[in-house]
């Protein structure tokens, strides 16, 4: 594990401030991936009340529900368990095709009345739920899709992950999608495809395969009422989560762009050199003490991967609202 102690440059003046610490594979995982429906079957261990797994495909999963009450889902049989109390959040990424009041979610051992709610519509979208109460080693997770009045439909679901805290993330999971947060999603330059447009190619297999035209890719994070985010919440979120890799090491280096509701002038930015080598590494970015991303919501915000004209390919991006280094 290195900590790298990055400048963060206000693009109005030449002063400059030790804020934000780069720290690179930090030993400890911030967030499990329980499922991310990669594979073609089905990775429930059991469906009760009218729910039938129809296809995994690019990354969505896809279950017909009837109209019998209390449809369930269960996913368990984790290798070591679940340890709740280090991840008590539960993100979800999913869909319903019909009108619904939301659904639920139970740790296991399920405990009746002990769950949380999870809302959903018709349109894949990001959501986390806290988990009040849980058994600190858990064993996996009970999925309610549909709560309340008997409403069939089909249900999609993108990934199940459980956090330390809460977490805005883009997991690049789904085939031909950057879409992650709520619904937010990047538009790339320099990047292969239509500059400007949202990226749509190159994501597969859970990881965006960016190949850069020029030495000054970008990929641009949209925050609009469309996307129904409009900003980062920087009193809330206080790290950046990048696992990333270079395919051409080059000696590249990355950097990220934001801009608060509060600056006067240009944006800020953080750089940091990406490892010269061709294996998958983690850069966690602490921004509790950068005086710029607190200073108010964040309403703009860029990464780009590289300065070099070269392969990458990123896994994640997260933020995030706490972590634990060591």
């Amino acid at each position: 594990m290195k900590k790298l102690f990055i400048s963060t440059l206000i693009a109005s003046t030449c002063a400059s401030a030790f804020a934000a610490v780069v720290t690179v594979d930090a030993p400890q995982a911030n967030s499990l991936i329980l499922e991310n429906f990669s594979a073609p079957s089905d990775p429930s261990s059991e469906q009760r009340n009218g729910v039938r797994f129809v296809s995994a495909q690019d990354g969505v999963a896809k279950y017909s529900i009837t109209d019998r009450a209390d449809p369930q889902l269960f996913f368990d049989g984790y290798v070591g368990g679940i340890d709740f109390s280090n991840y008590p959040h539960v993100r979800i990424r999913h869909s319903f095709s019909e009108p619904n009041k939301g659904g639920s979610v139970y740790p296991m051992p399920v405990r009746e009345g002990k769950m949380g709610k999870v809302s959903i519509n018709n349109t894949l979208a990001g959501r986390q739920v806290m988990l009040e109460e849980y058994p600190q080693l858990g064993q996996g997770l009970r999925l309610d899709p549909v709560d309340g009045e008997h409403v069939p439909g089909e249900y999609c679901i993108d990934y199940i992950i459980v956090d330390r805290g809460r977490t805005l993330g883009f997991e690049f999971d789904q085939t031909g999608s950057t879409r992650g947060g709520l619904n937010n999603f990047f538009i790339g330059n320099n990047l292969g495809g239509e500059n400007g447009k949202e990226i749509v190619s190159g994501i597969d297999r859970g990881v965006f395969n960016g190949k850069p035209v020029s030495s000054d890719s970008m990929m641009i994070l949209q925050l609009t009422p469309a996307t129904g985010l409009t900003a980062i919440n920087s009193k809330i979120y206080k790290f950046i989560e990048i696992r990333m890799r270079v395919l051409e090491p080059q000696q590249g280096v990355g950097t990220v762009f934001f801009r608060s509701e509060t600056a006067n002038s240009g944006s800020s930015k953080i750089e940091f050199d990406l490892v010269d080598d061709e294996y998958f590494h983690t850069y966690l970015i602490d921004l509790r003490e950068d005086a710029s991303w607190n200073s108010g919501m964040i309403n703009s915000f860029r990464f780009d991967p590289t300065n070099r004209k070269q392969a990458f390919e990123i896994d994640h991006i997260r933020f995030y609202e706490t972590v634990k280094f060591k």
